[in-house]
C-alpha cells in the first residue's frame, strides 16, 4: 500500500542522477555535529583549488551520483574506479533509516564489480549499516584526510 508521496510503508523512494556542480557546490555547505564535523569539507574554492576529483567536470559524471528522494537532492554516492565507494547524506537526512536503500543504490550502480569502503572508527551509525548491507571489515589502516592521520576501518563487498 503506498503512502504519501508514493512511498510503500513510510519508506524513502531514493534514486540516483548525474551530480551537478550546483549539488557539489552545496555538499560543501554541509556541517556535521559534534565528532561528525570530521566529514564537513571545505569550500568550493579550496576544493577546486586542491584538485577534488568532485570539482572536475569529467571526474563528477564518471565517478559521482546525487542521491534524490523524491526528486530532492538529499546526498551524494561516489564509486571510485577501483572499487572504494564514498557516501554523504545532507545533515537533516542522517540517521534517518535511509541507509539501506542508499547501499542497494550502490550496489545497483556498481553492477556486481565489488566494492570496498573506509569507515572511521567511531562512526558506529554507518558500520552497522554496511554491515547490515553486507560488507565485512577485512582490516584497520591509518590515512591521510584533510585533518591528519586517522584510523580507518576497511569493508568490503561482496
Amino acid at each position: 500500500m503506498s503512502g504519501k508521496n508514493g512511498r510503500k510503508s513510510g519508506k524513502p523512494v531514493l534514486e540516483l542522477r548525474p551530480f551537478t556542480e550546483e549539488q557539489a557546490r552545496e555538499m560543501c555547505t554541509w556541517h556535521y555535529p559534534g565528532l561528525y564535523a570530521q566529514y564537513d569539507c571545505p569550500d568550493w574554492d579550496t576544493v577546486c583549488r586542491q584538485g577534488w576529483a568532485v570539482a572536475c567536470e569529467q571526474e563528477r559524471a564518471k565517478q559521482f551520483r546525487s542521491i534524490c528522494e523524491d526528486g530532492c537532492f538529499i546526498g551524494f554516492l561516489r564509486i571510485r574506479p577501483d572499487g572504494c565507494i564514498g557516501v554523504g547524506l545532507a545533515p537533516a537526512f542522517c540517521g534517518g533509516g535511509r541507509g539501506a536503500a542508499v547501499m542497494a543504490l550502490a550496489k545497483a550502480w556498481a553492477a556486481g564489480r565489488p566494492l570496498w569502503l573506509a569507515v572511521r572508527p567511531f562512526n558506529q551509525r554507518a558500520i552497522r549499516c554496511y554491515a547490515r548491507a553486507g560488507f565485512r571489515t577485512t582490516g584497520r589502516y591509518r590515512a591521510k584526510t584533510p585533518g591528519g592521520l586517522v584510523e580507518m576501518l576497511r569493508m568490503e563487498w561482496p
